[in-house]
This record gives structure tokens, C-alpha cells and sequence, in this order.
């Protein structure tokens, strides 16, 4: 590999030999820069060639440099898991590498990064493996196109790989900088995507380092985020209206502040309607909170019996102000988030296995039928937030006063965000503490405790059971 640098009556040629085996194999550097001149040449440029001269001889002593801590450096580390996934791999590490050590979160996407070079934000070599816990649908062109804009597709080099039990399909383009990007789709709609970086300095690495890293990718099937995946899949094909035991639900709930005061309600509706119409699964809730300013929440739902289909209006009224949203899924799993109010929304593709929170109690029962102790969920609320959450059920001891089991929440989104959930004999929540204190009661109840709200709360009821039935 040369690179020749002309001037006028004159050239330098910088030579580096072999630079990928420098970087990766221990082979020895050899960078030489040689002189020389055309029978023309003017002695009276001979200072202007010289401080030229020192321009080249300064430039190959960093590219020099980079390349010796390439290759005193260039080390990959141990696989790094991501436990709840199957998944691990290795990335660059060592000397002059900024690498993770562990998988970091934002924005439900868990990612590695590792970078070489004297910028960490203007890296010359620049690694970000990514694996997403919302499903995206991408491929690597897209990829490519998002990081540099528009490519002629003659100049993307495409490839697939098969990596045991995962499929990876990548591109690259070499110009105006080196850039791979693959995807490897995973079980569950997931994806895990490789990105590596590299500025043209013609270090000409990345495809190797690329496929070390791709040497060192594991992916174990049995995962929590598999079992969620499967699970979801069972009771869809089973039914929603199976959930329901041939009955309707309603459920009634205190809503306490952790002095233990009474502080607003929630009353939730479940059922189903015995006909041919598309939406036989009928939902609907209504939340008042007291404190710290008065506040109520309508949520209407319905969705056929395959959860395929559904549309959840949410109405929130405020001390001023009201907020009205609108979320739909349909057939392909695309979910639609509109905010009536603004007229903005907001898509997530993919989302066949995204779970309403309407629904989440009545997704207990078969868990504990099925022995499932751990697993990962996509929930969505009325506000049309995805949350990809660890679902955690385990039997009660001794000490927990009576209840049978207890399931608790951990949201991915919010790693101090905990819910639990405790079950009586009929494995029907009885009590949660998250954010409030949540105790079932029933309707007469929630009308001592609210006596100004009697009128209000019968008729609510009398809406609730005319939209659920």
C-alpha cells in the first residue's frame, strides 16, 4: 500500500508496508519516506521542499504512531454478556482503546462501545455494537444511508454470514470514510446491529476487526427474552377471551400514599362479547387521583381475540387542561400513537408482541400455569410508552401475610422503576406498590371513602359496564 504525495519539480513517497499485518499480527512496522527529484529540479525551492519535507515526516510519525498502538494495542475482551438476551461478544480493548466493560442502556437499546484514537468523539477507529429491546426493521444499507446520507448502491459491498444459529447480513462502503454496518435478526422481532467506524488514515482494519468480532458472537436461544416472546405468542394463538375464564373481570383498587392515606381509586372492566364483531374483547378504566392536584384518567379499550387488532382511547383531565390519546395496532404489528390534542404521533413497527397494561393481571394466572419465573414483556400504557420489563413470579413465603404469590415489575426504561404485585387464593392482584400503594376493595368501598364523589362513581359504573359487556 503506497501513498505518494506530489509537488511540483519534486515527490515524496510515503511507504507503508503491510499496514493491516502491523496493526493485527505483530508483524513489524515498516514506514519509510523516500526522496527524490526530476531532472528539473530548482535548488532555489530547496527551503520550501524542506519544511514540506518536515509536513510529510510529521504526518508519517503519527500514522506511525497509530499504527504501533494498533499493534501493541489491538486485544479483544473477554465476551461480554448480556445475560437476559443469550447474548455476548468481544470488542477491541487493551492499550489506547476506550472499550465498555459491561452493556450499557439508553432508550431501550443496550449497547457496547469501544474507540481508538486521541478524540473519543472523533474516533479513528470506532466500534458500537447494539442490540434492541423495541423491534426495529432495518437493514444495513439503511444503516449506512442514516450514517452518511445518500450512496450510490454500485459503490455498498454486501455479504451475508451464518454465525452458528444467526444469520448476518452487512455492507460496507470505503468512501468518504470506511464504514460496516451489520444486523442480525433475532428471535422475538429483536436485533442486534454491528457498527465499526474507521477514518481514512488507510489503516485498512475494519473488515478484520469486524470479523473477530463476529468470531466472537454467541447467541444462547433459551433466553428470558425468548420465553416472554414465546409466551405472549401462546396465549395470542390460545386467545385473549381464554383469559377471562368465561366471565367478565372488574377490579376495584384504593390508591394510598405511602403514610398509607387514601389518596384516589382505579376501577378496571374486562370482558367479552359472544359475537362475530372483529373486536370481541372489550376493556375499560377509570383512574381519580386527589393529590397533589385533582386529576382523572378514562381509558376505553378493544381488541379482537388474537390481540392482532386493537385501539385504546385514553381522555386525561387535568387542573387545567385535558389530554386526549389514541393508540392503534394492526395487522402487520405497526403501532400508531396520536395525540389528538397536537395531531403528532408516533409509530413502533414490529410490535406483534407488545403487551397492553389493561391486560397485564389477567397475563398472570397462565403464567403461573406455565411455571414461568422470569421472563421479558414489551408493556405498553394509555399514554403509548413502551417499556420493555423484566416479569419476575415467584410463591410467597410465610411472612407475606397470606398471599400466594408475588410478581414483580422492573422496567429496562427505569432501572429504579420497581412494581410488585401480590396475589390472594384466587391469584387475582390484591395489593401493588410502585409509585402508589394500590389495595382491592370494591365499589361500595371506594364510596365511604369518597363520599362526595357517590353520584360520580355510579355513574362511571353504569358507563364502564355498558362499553366492557
Amino acid at each position: 500500500m503506497i501513498n505518494k504525495i506530489a509537488f511540483k519539480n519534486s515527490h515524496y513517497i510515503v511507504s507503508i508496508n503491510d499496514l493491516y499485518k502491523a496493526g493485527l499480527q505483530n508483524v513489524p512496522l515498516l514506514c519509510n519516506i523516500t526522496y527524490y527529484m526530476d531532472e528539473n529540479y530548482d535548488f532555489k525551492k530547496l527551503g520550501a521542499d524542506k519544511i514540506a519535507f518536515l509536513g510529510m515526516f510529521l504526518v508519517a510519525v503519527i500514522i506511525a504512531q497509530l499504527l504501533v498502538s494498533i499493534n501493541s494495542g489491538l486485544k479483544f475482551s473477554e465476551p461480554i454478556e448480556l445475560v437476559h438476551a443469550g447474548l455476548s461478544v468481544s470488542i477491541p480493548a487493551g492499550k489506547d482503546w476506550q472499550s465498555s466493560e459491561q452493556w450499557n442502556y439508553r432508550e431501550n437499546t443496550f449497547y457496547l462501545l469501544s474507540s481508538l484514537g486521541r478524540n473519543a468523539n472523533f474516533p479513528d477507529i470506532g466500534i458500537n455494537c447494539k442490540y434492541f429491546l423495541n423491534t426495529q426493521n432495518t437493514t444495513p444499507i439503511v444503516l449506512l444511508k442514516q450514517k452518511i446520507g445518500d450512496i450510490n448502491d454500485a459503490d455498498i459491498e454486501t455479504e451475508l454470514i451464518q454465525k452458528e444459529n444467526l444469520t448476518i447480513s452487512w455492507a460496507q462502503v470505503n468512501r468518504p470514510i470506511r464504514i460496516i454496518e451489520a444486523v442480525a435478526e433475532l428471535p422475538g422481532n429483536h436485533i442486534f446491529t454491528i457498527e465499526v467506524l474507521e477514518i481514512s488514515l488507510n489503516l485498512d482494519i475494519a473488515e478484520s476487526i469486524f470479523k473477530e468480532i463476529i468470531n466472537s458472537l454467541s447467541f444462547n436461544e433459551d433466553n428470558i427474552v425468548q420465553t416472554g416472546a414465546d409466551f405472549v405468542a401462546e396465549i395470542k394463538r390460545k386467545g385473549i377471551d381464554s383469559l377471562l375464564n368465561n366471565s367478565n373481570m372488574q377490579s376495584c383498587f384504593l390508591r394510598k400514599d405511602s403514610a398509607n392515606n387514601n389518596i384516589g381509586f382505579t376501577i378496571d372492566m374486562l370482558g367479552f362479547l359472544n359475537s362475530d364483531e372483529d373486536f370481541t374483547i372489550r376493556g375499560a378504566s377509570d383512574l381519580y387521583l386527589s393529590v397533589p392536584d385533582p386529576r382523572e384518567q378514562k381509558t376505553m379499550f378493544r381488541c379482537d381475540k388474537g390481540l392482532d387488532n386493537f385501539i385504546w382511547q385514553s381522555r386525561m383531565y387535568m387542573k387545567n387542561s385535558r389530554e386526549d390519546v389514541t393508540i392503534t395496532l394492526d395487522e402487520p404489528g405497526t403501532i400508531t400513537v396520536v395525540n389528538d390534542n397536537s395531531g403528532r404521533s408516533r409509530q413502533y413497527l414490529n410490535c406483534s408482541n407488545v403487551v397492553p397494561n389493561i391486560l397485564l393481571e389477567s397475563f398472570i394466572e397462565p403464567a403461573i400455569q406455565r411455571n414461568i419465573n422470569h421472563m421479558v414483556i414489551d408493556l405498553i400504557d394509555s399514554n403509548g410508552n413502551i417499556s420493555p420489563t423484566q416479569f419476575y413470579l415467584k410463591p410467597a413465603d410465610n411472612t407475606d401475610e397470606g398471599y400466594t404469590y408475588i410478581v414483580t415489575l422492573k422496567s429496562f426504561k427505569d432501572s429504579d422503576s420497581t412494581e410488585r404485585f401480590y396475589l390472594d387464593e384466587n391469584n387475582r392482584v390484591t395489593r401493588a406498590d410502585g409509585n402508589y400503594i394500590l389495595e382491592r376493595t370494591d365499589i361500595e368501598t371506594i364510596e365511604k371513602e369518597f363520599p362526595g364523589m357517590a353520584d360520580y362513581i355510579s355513574e362511571q359504573m353504569k358507563l364502564l359496564d355498558s362499553y366492557s359487556i
